[in-house]
């Protein structure tokens, strides 16, 4: 019968009757399978089932791609033949998850792992299944050589034994580790500052798991229709292999969290595993719904020790000092390390035995300014403004002077921090000493006048006296127990004596009777109140007395 036709089954290479080709792709390959007609000529590996058989004609152009066959087709119409360069034994076989090894201490000789070629290649069916691996007369292909990419692609670790800087994440016994290593990774947001390890560590994941459908994305560059093509394709590749894929997505947070609601759905349902990556702070940019789906894995900026064993990993330097000194100017950036290292090798123009010859001189000619990560816009202005006012309130000045000269020199408006001290005059030393705010004021007009760099010591000056001034917060704290009143209660009236009477009917109505004018009182004790009676009746107060010490 035309029903009980065998077809290939794309996945196992195995011949299925047709009419249960669905029910054995739900089983993973494990039902419904017929013996092969082939089985009695010998055994065959996957690789050559697919090979012509000898004497057939080569094909004059490339196959198609394989579709299920129709029952009047059989087997082997429905497997179409190689290319002979395919075919050949010679030919190398690109598997799709496995980057070849690198040099480390050999600039030219590093074989970065490149997602794209990834994405841009279809597994092939024994590709596609972990349990297959392919015979040993077809080598992995290994890319070209080249030299065109910077030193921080090409020096990206290809295991997790080398990803250093982070080992409150990837050390033996951290919850990182031991997700990665039962292969069974949830969803998860990476957050850290630039440089830190995210794309690198996301890497590492998608390959140690060892899922064949790994996929790199960023929202500085994809859009929502390309996202959601890509959320097909792992929907399609997960019902198909029953393996979970994994899609990283760079710069999430330049979706809006509106665009970001297309995620919930896919990662609610399991079609595949989201590793999202940012450096803004998830609690203002990301979706909260995508947050409670996702856990949050903090990376934290790169220490001076693991710099040094990025950098020496990369390559080999001559002189200790120049690493250090590199592993300090970078700020915790790996990549502006290796970027600053890359331009420092090869403006070098001093050669020993084949060797470049790096001194620290050297380096301190060529990288004048020190990388500190500042953004007037994220986490780090508010978090450097918050460090400065607490310094001052603290009355620590030497720590007050730092913050100041860390935000002023990364390019921090000027105004903006005289702003800030004339509300710490007032907040935080505010009758302590009444010349602060004076002071903070004309520091303010002062930078408007000059302006950078020459302001720069008329806000450190208003910044120390601010520091040494002598603290009063009674006003601050009055104000905040008014604030909370006024929200709590009801708005009383003002009472009849305290209240203005221009006109005659407000006379006649009561308005001002009673009011004492205390010019005519010097010297008396006044009977008269001025809070709202309701106030007045429970003694109400907000302001401590005064020390007359």
């Amino acid at each position: 019968m035309a029903s009980s036709a065998p077809v290939v089954c794309p996945c196992c290479n195995k011949p299925i009757p047709s009419a249960l080709i669905n029910e054995h792709l739900d089983s993973q390959c494990s039902l419904f399978v017929q013996p092969s007609a082939a089985a009695s000529s010998g055994p065959r590996s996957p690789r050559q089932s697919w090979l012509p058989k000898p004497g057939s004609p080569p094909p004059s152009k490339a196959p198609p791609k394989r579709k299920l066959t129709s029952a009047s087709q059989s087997p082997s119409s429905s497997v179409p033949p190689l290319s002979p360069s395919a075919s050949s034994a010679s030919a190398p076989l690109k598997p799709p998850f496995s980057p070849p090894e690198t040099h480390l201490h050999q600039q030219h000789d590093i074989e970065p792992y490149d997602s794209q070629e990834v994405d841009q290649e279809e597994p092939s069916p024994d590709e596609a299944r972990p349990d297959r691996t392919p015979p040993a007369s077809l080598p992995p292909k290994k890319k070209p050589r080249t030299s065109h990419a910077p030193l921080a692609d090409l020096a990206r670790p290809t295991d997790l034994g080398h990803f250093y800087g982070q080992p409150s994440l990837v050390g033996d016994d951290c919850l990182l580790s031991r997700l990665i290593q039962s292969g069974r990774m949830p969803s998860i947001l990476l957050w850290g500052p630039p440089g830190c390890g995210k794309t690198t560590l996301a890497r590492l994941i998608g390959r140690t798991v060892g899922n064949s459908f790994y996929r790199e994305m960023s929202g500085a560059t994809h859009s929502i229709a390309d996202v959601r093509k890509i959320a097909t394709e792992a929907r399609n590749q997960s019902n198909l292999t029953g393996q979970r894929p994994i899609l990283f997505m760079d710069e999430i947070h330049r979706f809006t969290k509106l665009q970001q609601d297309f995620f919930l759905k896919p990662v609610e349902e399991g079609n595949f595993t989201l590793i999202a990556a940012t450096t803004e702070n998830p609690s203002f940019r990301i979706n909260s719904a995508l947050l409670s789906r996702c856990r949050v894995f903090v990376l934290n900026k790169i220490d001076p020790e693991a710099m040094k064993a990025i950098i020496m990993r990369a390559v080999r330097l001559k002189e200790e000092n120049a690493i250090g000194y590199l592993s300090i100017l970078s700020d915790g950036d790996a990549r502006s390390a290796l970027n600053s290292l890359e331009m420092v090798v090869d403006s070098a123009i001093g050669y020993k035995q084949n060797r470049v010859v790096v001194t620290l001189d050297q380096v301190k000619q060529i990288l004048q300014k020190t990388h500190m990560l500042y953004d007037k816009d994220g986490e780090e202005h508010y978090n450097l403004i918050s460090a400065f006012h607490k310094s001052v309130r603290g009355s620590d000045e030497d720590a007050a002077l730092y913050w100041l000269s860390r935000m002023i020199f990364a390019g921090e408006d000027v105004l903006y921090v005289a702003r800030r001290m004339i509300r710490i005059a007032s907040e935080d030393i505010g009758l302590g000493d009444s010349q602060a705010l004076p002071l903070a004021v004309a520091t303010y007009q002062s930078c408007q006048i000059v302006g950078m760099p020459e302001c720069d010591v008329m806000l450190a000056h208003c910044a120390a006296y601010l520091a040494r001034a002598p603290k009063n917060v009674d006003v601050y704290k009055a104000l905040k127990f008014v604030r909370e009143t006024i929200d709590s209660e009801q708005g009383y009236p003002v009472p009849f004596h305290l209240r203005n009477a221009p006109t005659r009917l407000m006379e006649q109505m009561g308005y001002g009777n009673g009011y004492k004018y205390n010019p005519d009182y010097v010297g008396q004790d006044i009977d008269q109140y001025y809070l709202p009676e309701e106030l007045h009746r429970r003694g109400w107060k907000c302001m401590p007395k005064p020390d007359t010490k």
